[in-house]
């Protein structure tokens, strides 16, 4: 048997900040475009819920493009987003009114806070540009 197919392929830190990016910007961006598919999860039917994916986007793009400020902002954007859910859940849990929806979108934003916060090569790749164009993914 051959051993080298058995063997994982190293990850450098650019690539595996890039698979992070990647899950963060899947996380936030299902837990914008989630009340547009799911409506009822959110609010009652002749109720409205809308939310702006265009500033999510912009800083995903900032945080791709190491834009040092994107990661703050997201960061931001992300608490303020939780805020809305912590309220929208301290008010509707005592009748159950779209628990299950506003517990799906607070898992999301904090998975994705979690990963901005926990992982070494999201801040690093973010905050310090390469010298080396190589390095690049």
């Amino acid at each position: 048997m051959n051993n080298q197919l058995s063997m994982p392929i190293p990850m450098t830190s650019n690539r595996k900040a890039w698979c992070l990016l990647a899950v963060i910007s899947v996380c936030v961006l299902v837990a914008d475009r989630l009340p547009e598919w799911h409506k009822l999860w959110f609010v009652a039917e002749s109720g409205q819920y809308h939310t702006s994916s265009g500033i999510t986007v912009l800083l995903l793009a900032g945080m791709f493009l190491r834009w040092r400020p994107a990661l703050g902002l997201m960061v931001v954007w992300q608490l303020l987003h939780c805020v809305f859910i912590y309220l929208a859940l301290f008010h509707g849990f005592p009748t159950g009114d779209h628990t299950p929806g506003y517990s799906v979108l607070a898992f999301l934003r904090l998975t994705a806070l979690g990963i901005i916060f926990l992982s070494a090569e999201v801040n690093r790749y973010v905050r310090y540009k390469s010298t080396n164009h190589a390095s690049a993914v």
